[in-house]
């Protein structure tokens, strides 16, 4: 991955791992202020229905945007790193297991003190090759792990709505040439509607509760908010366990907004 050349000094080797330590040190701050400030991180799905029509199917897509803290992003990745286990001659008796963002932090703090020590052998090649396996499992932190968090933390600019409504009304028109040619075929499946009008032609807003309301009717809306008495107590509904990990939410919170055009 990163082999040192021959003209490689010891310092040079060590220069690069103190670099790579620093920006790994600056990605662990930049998280660690995420979590401390509560920093909301948007998430989008995209769900794909169709009207409950026996003779007719046409796909519609939907995009779900909801908020999710960056403190669960963050505390629960996982990801198995194999790092390099390097021979414990300092008797620093350090743990090589690698797969969570604790480890990432407790590692790249604990493998810079004990690379440093290797300075007192010189520019022996035994010393360079032991320091240059460092050098490898400070770019697997940083590649495999601290970045693939990053990303995940990264808000989307862009949505992928129009993409997927054009390639769904292509698949709209392959299934209607089909049907076309054989009568017998049938279709069935549930919307997702608002539980107060029964529209589904319309934005949604989806709660906690698992109530869904146009955000564009204020009498929806005047409903949603006259039924929303948990504020002060919480509940688990199977809504919020399919969707939230079972999670409790207050039962007039705005989970998230259904979006997109339908047929």
């Amino acid at each position: 991955m990163s082999a040192y050349e021959i003209s490689d000094t010891l310092d040079s080797i060590m220069h690069r791992i103190d670099s790579i330590a620093k920006i790994n040190d600056d990605i662990i701050k930049e998280m660690d202020n995420a979590v401390s400030t509560n920093s909301q991180i948007e998430e989008v799905e995209y769900k794909i229905t169709h009207p409950d029509q026996k003779k007719k199917l046409v796909l519609n897509v939907r995009e779900f945007k909801s908020k999710k803290p960056a403190s669960n992003i963050i505390r629960t990745w996982k990801d198995k790193i194999e790092l390099t286990v390097i021979p414990d001659i300092f008797n620093d008796k350090l743990n090589y297991t690698c797969v969570n963002y604790a480890d990432l932090v407790r590692l790249n703090k604990e493998m810079l003190a004990v690379v440093h020590k290797y300075e007192l052998f010189g520019d022996g090649e035994k010393a360079k090759n032991e320091v240059n396996k460092f050098l490898e499992n400070f770019q697997l932190i940083r590649d495999n792990g601290l970045k693939q968090i990053q990303k995940k933390l990264t808000v989307r600019e862009s949505s992928d709505l129009q993409i997927l409504e054009k390639n769904v009304n292509n698949i709209n028109s392959e299934i209607e040439n089909m049907v076309s040619t054989n009568e017998s075929i049938t279709f069935t499946m549930t919307e997702i509607k608002c539980s107060y009008c029964n529209s589904t032609n319309t934005p949604l807003n989806c709660y906690s509760d698992g109530v869904m309301a146009c955000n564009n009717n204020e009498n929806c809306l005047g409903k949603r908010a006259s039924q929303a008495t948990c504020q002060k107590g919480f509940i688990t509904s199977s809504f919020g366990a399919n969707q939230f990990g079972g999670n409790q939410f207050p039962a007039n919170q705005l989970r998230y907004t259904v979006t997109g055009t339908y047929t």
